[in-house]
């Protein structure tokens, strides 16, 4: 019927079915089809959202995170622009895990901290938290891993979130 702004959402959302499956492959074909189409038409949230998790697929491999943050970083003004908080937190914290897989601690914080401040009084919060403590674990700051862990622990205890507090107690454990 021409409704292309409900094609690239369809495409979209099949890439999420496709990456949910583990097939990354085809979930990326399909977030490019997508991606195509919402910039034709200029549909600012399904570029950001497409931009997103591109970004996400390509943030699983070290080999790509140069891709995964292009990406991340192409999202960001749109979400700034939507005001979107989620997305906002979403971006920094996946930017803030690359760059501390990659030992560049300085922008993981950096990153983190304002993710942190994006999330702030969601069930997003221990994601983070856990983040920042692995952080200062590996910095051997060992008093600030243990706060920032049993921060993310209580915050996801008070939202039920048992994979964030299991996070976080392996997070206390290593630390």
């Amino acid at each position: 019927i021409g409704d292309k702004k409900g094609v690239a959402n369809m495409l979209s959302n099949l890439g999420v079915i496709y990456r949910d499956q583990a097939d990354n492959e085809k979930a990326l074909d399909l977030y490019l089809q997508s991606l195509k189409i919402a910039e034709e038409i200029n549909d600012s949230v399904r570029i950001m959202t497409v931009d997103l998790n591109i970004g996400t697929i390509y943030g699983e491999k070290a080999i790509t995170y140069d891709k995964a943050i292009t990406y991340y970083e192409k999202a960001m003004p749109y979400a700034i622009a939507l005001d979107n908080q989620d997305a906002i937190g979403t971006i920094t914290g996946n930017l803030g895990e690359i760059y501390l897989k990659s030992n560049k601690d300085s922008l993981a914080l950096v990153n983190l901290e304002k993710s942190l401040v994006a999330y702030e009084g969601t069930e997003n919060v221990p994601y983070t938290l856990n983040l920042i403590g692995k952080l200062y674990a590996k910095q051997s700051d060992f008093a600030k891993a243990i706060d920032y862990q049993q921060r993310a622990f209580s915050i996801a205890e008070k939202f039920d979130a048992k994979l964030d507090m299991a996070k976080s107690m392996l997070g206390l454990a290593d630390s």
